[in-house]
């Protein structure tokens, strides 16, 4: 008789609940692009033109995207295209600050010097940190961001030591113009002021002498203009005597012109009286005969008329 199977018996149950079921996710069979790597490129383009007021933003939402991406285990891509939205942000504002410290330090020469000092301090930080052993923390960290981030530290204290430097060299060039400038004003205003002096225009002397003080930078310019507008003022008075001892004299000469014709007048009063004196002494006797001859016939007729 063969020998009979022990009976099966059903398996227990679990007694922890069933888990889900595994399945597969899509996001990880069809990666999309990370919805703000547009955004982020436009903003780099953007920072070429705005510099740091769309460059920043760039540049803080740059490191948002890219440490989602890479923390998104494939499911978005465009790290190309953050990386150079970043690298356009980082551009311009770069570009602009740089820009900036050079117009700056071309008004500025201790801003210009602090510029190319910050880029020598910084590039000094880097040497050292990366070719010395055991460089101290400050310097090893300095050497450790520029092999992280090469593209950005690089350039920006090549900008530092050029920006700093073009600025110095552009405010000494300044400097030395504007002394020029001033030197050739100061000559002019000194020769016009002389000028001035010898045709007596002491306002305009005046004036050209303030031109020389305010553009005159040497001393011996400044005292040449201090004497000579003390020159001015002497020669102002001379000339203040001089016009009231000749208006005094012209007065003096009108006075005795009108005495003089005063005089001529009353002579040729007492010549005209003269004459009609001798005139009357030739016709006075022939008047006394006419006289004569009509009180005749006056009282002639009276005695024809009685």
């Amino acid at each position: 008789m063969a020998e009979q199977d022990p009976p099966s018996t059903p398996p227990e149950p679990s007694a922890s609940p069933p888990g889900p079921n595994p399945v597969p996710s899509l996001e990880g069979l069809f990666p999309r692009p990370h919805p703000s790597s547009e955004t982020l490129l436009l903003l780099g383009a953007a920072a070429l033109v705005l510099g740091p007021l769309a460059g920043v933003p760039a540049i803080l939402l740059g490191r948002l995207v890219l440490r989602e991406i890479a923390r998104s285990e494939g499911r978005y891509t465009g790290e190309a295209r953050a990386r150079l939205g970043v690298g356009l942000g980082w551009a311009g504002t770069q570009v602009y600050t740089l820009l900036l410290l050079y117009m700056i330090g071309a008004a500025s020469e201790p801003v210009a010097l602090a510029v190319l000092g910050a880029g020598v301090v910084a590039g000094l930080a880097i040497a050292i940190g990366a070719g010395a052993a055991g460089a101290p923390q400050p310097l090893a960290a300095a050497a450790r961001a520029s092999r992280r981030a090469p593209w950005a530290i690089y350039p920006a204290v090549a900008g530092l030591l050029g920006v700093g430097l073009a600025g110095f060299l552009t405010k000494q060039s300044a400097d030395e113009r504007a002394r020029l400038e001033a030197l050739v004003a100061c000559q002019e205003a000194r020769r016009s002021a002389g000028e001035a002096l010898e045709a007596a225009s002491f306002d305009q002397a005046r004036s050209h002498l303030q031109e020389a003080r305010r553009t005159c930078v040497e001393g011996a310019a400044l005292q040449e203009a201090a004497r000579t507008e003390a020159d001015v003022d002497a020669r102002e008075r001379e000339a203040i005597e001089r016009r009231a001892e000749e208006e005094a004299a012209r007065k003096e000469r009108e006075r005795a012109e009108e005495e003089r014709e005063r005089a001529e007048e009353q002579r040729r009063r007492a010549e005209r009286e003269q004459r009609a004196a001798a005139r009357f002494k030739e016709v006075a006797p022939a008047i006394a005969r006419q006289v004569q001859v009509a009180s005749a016939r006056a009282t002639q007729r009276r005695w024809e008329d009685g």
